[in-house]
């Protein structure tokens, strides 16, 4: 890890964020075309060892500014994305934005200079914050979220408050509860959409640091592949899936997203799971995991329903939308079948996928007919599918079933009896 000296900006190496001593300044900013970068400082602490001038009078206004601002108050070092990382090293790259989110945690203050907004009077301009670029950039999320001591600045570096003073200004500019931002709620106990929804606005120059910025709110960590483009949001969600049971991780592009090419599919043969970027969860902001939810359950309200589908993710909808679908299955012809719907049971089509079981008749809308008139196969007469083997069964996790023998997926329809489908996903 490099760290500026705060009274020279020379660069100086510790081997981790815990090693240096009298901890660190930390800088949370937008980059601008003038930046000081490593190389830079390179350069100059080179020509300033023969002319014995001080490198920090040669560095950028911006970093000159915050070493300053950061020797005033007691810091020995200070860092900044701008010119503490070798990007010549891919390995030191990578491991920097794989331990960004750690370093912003434990920095002893962040300082977040907003360029764009000016103090009126010495007081904060509400308009002017709100409208901030730094709120819609994409690394600024984590900046904002791990800081224990975040301190906003003017452009002309004066003091607009703390982090936990425009927790409220910062809610209706970021949509991040106040809960979060005061840190009196854990960011992991936040639903995996919920989190996803906070940079659906956010921005990025390269297209896989949409992902990359991401990381450390996930607790995530993979190696950095500039050129993959959006499989990069791809990797991030499979890592994530990897490391947690939050099925909420699916709950995208169903309420209202801008683009319909982002909808679920289900029945198409071209249907996706994952979200293809951040953006497909801005209706996401609602969407609360239940992780010991162990069936469908629909209370009566009057314009709108608070449903929980069958794998487990929550939120207030619109008694008119659709849920996430369970998948048909020849082993399980029973789940895709309905009695025939009456006229207080509103119908969704396959398109717009999924039914919503419940104890009240009147607010349960039913799965419509398949697109064909075919039947449902049982049995014998069902093409190969992959289902589960007939033991070592573990629903919640089919490839590492609970009893370690081994079985996983079998490549064939089992013989015999077709076996029962788990009692937490039955739809009786």
């Amino acid at each position: 890890m490099w760290l500026l000296s705060t009274d020279r900006a020379e660069l100086h190496y510790f081997i981790s964020p815990e090693a240096v001593p009298g901890g660190y300044a930390i800088l949370s900013h937008v980059w601008t075309n003038d930046e000081t970068q490593f190389h830079d400082l390179r350069a100059v602490q080179t020509r300033c060892k023969e002319t014995g001038e001080n490198p920090r009078d040669l560095v950028s206004s911006k970093i000159r500014q915050f070493c300053i601002l950061s020797a005033k108050h007691g810091y020995t070092y200070a860092w900044a994305d701008t010119c503490c990382i070798d990007k010549s090293s891919s390995a030191e790259l990578s491991e920097t934005i794989n331990s960004m989110f750690h370093y912003y945690s434990l920095a002893g203050v962040c300082y977040a200079y907003l360029s764009d907004v000016a103090a009126k009077d010495g007081k904060l301009d509400h308009d002017a914050f709100d409208k901030s670029r730094w709120h819609t950039r994409g690394w600024t999320l984590q900046e904002l979220l791990a800081p224990r001591l975040l301190l906003f600045l003017s452009r002309d570096w004066e003091t607009l408050g703390t982090k936990a003073e425009l927790a409220e200004a910062l809610e209706g500019a970021t949509k991040i509860p106040v809960s979060i931002l005061q840190f009196e709620e854990e960011i992991r106990d936040v639903s995996i959409a919920q989190r996803m929804s906070w940079a659906s606005r956010r921005e990025t120059t390269r297209i896989e640091d949409e992902a990359y910025c991401l990381m450390g709110i996930f607790d995530i960590n993979m190696p950095m592949l500039y050129g993959e483009g959006r499989k990069a949001f791809q990797r991030l969600q499979e890592e994530i899936m990897r490391t947690s049971t939050d099925t909420s991780l699916f709950a995208w592009g169903l309420y209202g997203s801008a683009s319909r090419d982002e909808e679920h599919h289900h029945f198409e043969p071209s249907s996706y799971l994952l979200a293809p970027s951040p953006g497909s969860f801005v209706d996401s902001h609602s969407v609360n995991f239940e992780p010991h939810a162990d069936f469908p359950v629909v209370s009566d309200h009057s314009t709108a329903f608070r449903a929980r589908s069958d794998i487990g993710f929550r939120r207030n909808v619109p008694s008119h939308s659709p849920l996430l679908p369970l998948a048909c299955s020849p082993t399980y012809p029973s789940w895709c079948s309905a009695p025939a719907p009456s006229s207080s049971s509103p119908v969704l089509t396959p398109s717009q996928s999924l039914s919503a079981s419940s104890s009240h008749p009147a607010h349960s809308p039913q799965i419509a007919p398949a697109r064909s008139s075919t039947p449902p196969c049982v049995g014998s007469s069902c093409s190969p599918q992959r289902t589960f083997a007939p033991s070592g069964h573990d629903w919640a996790s089919p490839r590492r079933p609970r009893d370690g023998s081994g079985q996983t997926y079998s490549s064939h329809t089992p013989s015999g009896p077709t076996p029962k489908p788990p009692a937490a996903l039955s739809r009786s």
